[in-house]
This record gives structure tokens, C-alpha cells and sequence, in this order.
């Protein structure tokens, strides 16, 4: 059953790469991960990237694992990133490029 990891609002700033974790970091827990955004907010003009970025090793580098742009009004009015397994580190992001700065209301689910 999947419990509540983190959760909050972003509020977008234009070009400014968000991280979505306990305080604006990174999680570093053994667990399966999945970040769920509400895209109630976006409208047409709006342009949002979602991210996760995983590190291989303890110590390792992160590197960009996924990335997924989002357009306009979205159909589906939730992002959901799909389970992510990590045993030492993942980080989420959210990046919004063009349109006006909105405010996405998001949450990680983890379980193990």
C-alpha cells in the first residue's frame, strides 16, 4: 500500500527547474517512488517539463533518468510519473518554460 513520502505547491517561476522533495531536496530512502502533479492550472501557451534525476552509486553522479513536456491544457489533469525504484537517491523536478507561472500542487507516494 503507498504512503505519503512528500507533497506541497509549486508555484512556477518561468526557466527555473523546481525540486519536488521534503524541503526542496532530493529523497534518499530504499523505496519505490511515483510523483503525481494536478495540471488543473495549466492553460493554453503553458509549456511544463517534469524530470527525475537518479544517482547509480552512493557518491555517484545524478543524471537525468526521464523527462516529460507538457503543452497547453492537458486532457489528463494529473501527471503521474509511473513507479520509480531507487535504493539510495531520486530527486523530482518540475520546470515551467512558457506561459504564465502556475502554482502545482504535487506529491510523492512511496512504497516497498
Amino acid at each position: 500500500m503507498p504512503t505519503l513520502e512528500t507533497s506541497g505547491t509549486q508555484t512556477a517561476t518561468l526557466d527555473t527547474e523546481h525540486t519536488l522533495g521534503p524541503s526542496g531536496t532530493e529523497i534518499t530512502t530504499n523505496k519505490f517512488f511515483e510523483l503525481w502533479v494536478d495540471l488543473g492550472a495549466m492553460a493554453f501557451n503553458d509549456r511544463t517539463v517534469f524530470r527525475v534525476y537518479l544517482k547509480c552509486l552512493t557518491g555517484g553522479t545524478e543524471r537525468l533518468a526521464a523527462q516529460v513536456p507538457l503543452w497547453d491544457a492537458p486532457t489528463e489533469k494529473f501527471f503521474r510519473s509511473g513507479p520509480i525504484p531507487s535504493d539510495i537517491w531520486v530527486r523530482f523536478t518540475l520546470e515551467q518554460t512558457d506561459g504564465t507561472g502556475r502554482s502545482y500542487p504535487w506529491k510523492v507516494l512511496s512504497w516497498t
